[in-house]
């Protein structure tokens, strides 16, 4: 007899918990006596490489998801999977992610004592908080959190099947935990790719990009994969129960979010949709392993679907290219205008009805009911015009935080002197500021 579902619920509910109040203690929590973030001692390139190591793992962790999913439909069960090889490959990937995190920390040195008066500080020498060395390196410090949560999650979601059963769906808590925290840990790459942008130029770029595009394949295959497979009955039956329109605003919302993320972070025209070709390339990938190994196989419709908003985003903002879009823009500096990002979505979403939504009509009995174009359409472009303004922000910031930009403390304010008395006993100060200020006459 299993467990009731709601203890799956409440273990899950106090691991993310845990990691909330951590992360509250670590960024936002109050320092007594002390001005703030100490200052950072990160090289630039030493945050670019941290980057590369994000997309390494990222990399090993998409290709174990997907080497997953292959093996649970070929194989099915639950039974002793837990150390099977997809799952080495991803536990990999997370553990790869811890190390170089708490690497990364020791690097920026929240392990080494030094003067304090070098962070503003007057009494001596003390061993500087870990909180004021995660504030100083708030890319990398969170970057370590969310490993530490995915190094958790592993066990969490060995419990939840135990309570839970099977449960084998993309959209199942823990698989949507995991893949949260997993696009977190690409986002911090993607921070952390920027900080040498102004020595790396246009590999720091291809980075960015590839990062991007990790991040977009992972969200994709939890959000959609259910419907690139709905070829069997199983799929079918789990797809079938979600609101008729969910396929095609998972897409939108997703898609649109990393074209805009490309194009922010970078500035660069054409991002988009180098994003969205190497996730069609993923997919084409798997299309041919999956259709070789569980025939038929999944489909190539959400990712296609995607890359027809790209091209047609990439299209407008080149045709309404300024001047200053056909260099590299000024080292880090992160520009899309409020114009630029409406309109360019528009564009996308655009590109996304006309070509992109009948491609996935192909793949889906509920196409025949108007209402699945009526809510595709009504539900679609509100919830990704939300996503995308929210992300170009966001982006911003990441960029700008991953560079180190917005860590750095103010300079520490200059004593102000104590005001010199005038005498008012007819007795001349012997002050030579006020013997300058008032020059004798003697020698006029």
């Amino acid at each position: 007899m299993r467990a009731p579902e709601w203890q799956g619920w409440v273990a899950l509910a106090a691991l993310a918990g845990a990691f909330l109040a951590a992360g509250w203690w670590l960024f936002f929590s109050p320092l007594p006596g002390m001005p703030g973030a100490a200052s950072s001692r990160t090289s630039p390139r030493a945050r670019q490489w941290v980057s590369v190591l994000v997309l390494a793992s990222g990399v090993l962790f998409i290709t174990g998801a997907r080497w997953d999913e292959l093996w649970h439909r070929k194989f099915g069960g639950f039974a002793d999977d837990f150390l099977w090889p997809p799952h080495l490959l991803l536990y990999a990937g997370l553990g790869l992610n811890a190390i170089f995190a708490v690497a990364g920390l020791a690097v920026a040195g929240g392990v080494v004592r030094r003067s304090a008066t070098e962070d503003g500080l007057s009494n001596g020498t003390r061993w500087m908080g870990i909180r004021r060395k995660v504030r100083a390196e708030p890319m990398i410090g969170f970057l370590g959190l969310t490993a530490m949560s995915q190094m958790a999650s592993i066990p969490s979601d060995l419990l939840w099947h135990e309570i839970i059963g099977p449960d084998l769906t993309a959209w199942s808590l823990p698989h949507l935990l995991l893949a949260l925290t997993t696009a977190a840990v690409l986002w911090a790459g993607i921070g952390l790719s920027r900080a040498s942008a102004r020595t790396w130029r246009g590999r720091a770029d291809i980075l960015t990009v590839c990062l991007i595009a990790a991040s977009q394949v992972s969200m994709m295959q939890i959000g959609t994969t259910e419907w690139d497979w709905a070829v069997d009955a199983g799929s079918r039956a789990v797809v079938d129960a979600r609101p008729i329109w969910a396929w095609p605003v998972v897409c939108v919302v997703v898609g649109s979010v990393h074209a805009v993320a490309a194009r922010t972070v970078t500035g660069r025209i054409g991002t988009a949709t180098a994003v969205a070709g190497i996730g069609v390339v993923v997919q084409g990938i798997t299309v041919m392993i999956g259709r070789a190994v569980v025939p038929p196989g999944p489909g190539l419709a959400s990712a296609m679907s995607v890359m027809f908003g790209a091209l047609a985003a990439d299209a407008w903002w080149w045709l309404h290219r300024r001047p200053s879009d056909q260099t590299v823009p000024a080292w880090l500096m992160p520009v899309l205008s409020t114009s630029d990002l409406w309109t360019g979505y528009v564009a996308w979403f655009v590109g996304f009805t006309f070509l992109g939504l009948p491609y996935l009509a192909v793949r889906t009995p509920q196409s025949s009911d108007p209402i699945w174009w009526i809510l595709a359409l009504v539900v679609g472009l509100p919830a990704g015009a939300v996503a995308s303004g929210v992300t170009r922000d966001a982006a911003r910031w990441i960029a700008w935080q991953g560079a180190g930009l917005g860590r750095t403390l103010p300079p520490a304010p200059r004593p102000v002197p104590a005001l010199q008395g005038v005498p008012s006993s007819g007795v001349s100060s012997s002050k030579a500021p006020v013997r300058k200020r008032f020059p004798s006459r003697r020698g006029a």
